[in-house]
């Protein structure tokens, strides 16, 4: 039975990063599904903006903020943005707004959507904070933002379990949905062989936060040296925080401080030989998905969705306890056997190909809009 088509307004408000790429590549995938009427609303600072208006898809582009100072000013004037998104949901009918991603207004203009008959669905990516987040009225903000929500999309149980328990959201209203790579390989990998013959490249790829467990990995990676282990570690990522590197692996110890590019991260993916997480807490991480997706493994902490995201047959594994010594435990043995380090890149590829797709993700989002009706009578 063929079904209506479906008005949906996809809302992105950041500038760069995860979402930015998260945000473009469900309106590609979207915009290829012949059920849909998609519109979109954006940053007019968005890193991909050009890409986004590539799509030639009807939007709300809206000016955000990149500093303190202008996030004061353009707040202040944020009834001028509640009567264009008013007016824009009403002129074009829309059915649903799909939020990918928090934003700091996004409570500010939840009640819009109701009191126009729109369903909202925000994609809630951590139920706390993480140190280095903005913490301002966290709580306030998600709690107004949720209150409005027809229901809730989640990339992880375990944030759908604590959304639930927190904030007393009913669980049938929370769907978790699986989270694809947000870069795919830029051509054909070969398969990938275990490096014989040059050091073993353990990698850290991300924002360089105090969540991230930077130094549990420094510590495990004392460890995996003091064992005479032909390694190096490369730490590649944007963040000013402290990293103490002991002298007696300082020269096998590379830190590359720099906002990464979507255009670059293929290259680091094929440079590196293992993926390292030593998160101290997650709620879950796209980077997962992104190294499988170059058939590179991933070793993690115990910690967050992470545990889901992982586990040898997806193509990684995952430590005892998030301490340096289960850490370099799990990575030896990787390390030193070769057949189990092959054996996971093809696994990892195999999981990505088959398990984590955009397009698998997108048609669970339409069939829960489908059923809107049904998830807010209950």
């Amino acid at each position: 039975m063929a079904h209506t088509r479906q008005k949906i307004m996809l809302l992105y408000w950041g500038r760069r990063g995860g979402g930015a790429q998260c945000f473009e590549i469900l309106l590609k995938t979207f915009k290829s599904n012949p059920n849909v009427d998609l519109h979109c609303s954006y940053s007019q600072g968005a890193e991909n903006k050009a890409e986004i208006e590539s799509l030639q898809i009807p939007s709300l582009p809206i000016e955000t903020y990149a500093n303190l100072l202008t996030a004061f000013w353009r707040t202040l004037r944020i009834a001028g943005l509640r009567r264009r998104l008013a007016r824009y949901l009403r002129d074009n009918r829309i059915d649903a707004v799909v939020s990918v991603m928090p934003h700091l207004w996004s409570w500010l203009v939840a009640d819009i959507f109701t009191k126009n008959g729109v369903a909202y669905f925000p994609i809630i990516h951590d139920a706390s904070p993480h140190p280095g987040d903005i913490t301002f009225l966290w709580r306030t903000r998600m709690e107004t933002d949720l209150s409005r929500a027809t229901g809730v999309f989640t990339f992880s149980n375990y944030v759908g379990d604590l959304i639930a328990s927190d904030y007393g959201i009913p669980r049938h209203r929370i769907v978790s949905l699986e989270v694809g790579p947000t870069t795919l390989p830029s051509h054909p990998l070969p398969t990938r062989q275990y490096p014989a013959d040059r050091p073993f490249r353990l990698m850290f790829f991300g924002r360089l936060l105090a969540y991230k467990g930077i130094e549990i990995l420094i510590g495990a990676f004392e460890k995996l040296r003091a064992g005479d282990l032909n390694c190096e570690l490369w730490i590649i990522g944007e963040g000013d925080l402290e990293i103490g590197v002991p002298a007696a692996i300082a020269p096998f110890v590379h830190i590359e401080r720099r906002w990464i590019p979507d255009t670059e991260v293929s290259e680091y993916m094929s440079f590196g030989d293992l993926l390292v997480l030593p998160y101290i807490e997650a709620s879950q991480s796209g980077m997962v998905a992104t190294a499988f997706s170059h058939g590179l493994p991933v070793v993690a902490t115990p910690v967050g969705g992470l545990k889901d995201q992982v586990s040898e047959d997806l193509g990684g594994l995952i430590a005892p306890t998030a301490s340096a010594n289960d850490l370099a435990e799990t990575i030896m043995k990787v390390i030193a056997f070769p057949k189990i380090y092959e054996t996971l890149t093809l696994k990892a590829q195999e999981s990505s190909r088959d398990n984590a797709t955009w397009k698998r993700t997108a048609n669970d989002i339409l069939r829960t809009l489908r059923g809107a009706g049904k998830i807010s009578s209950q």
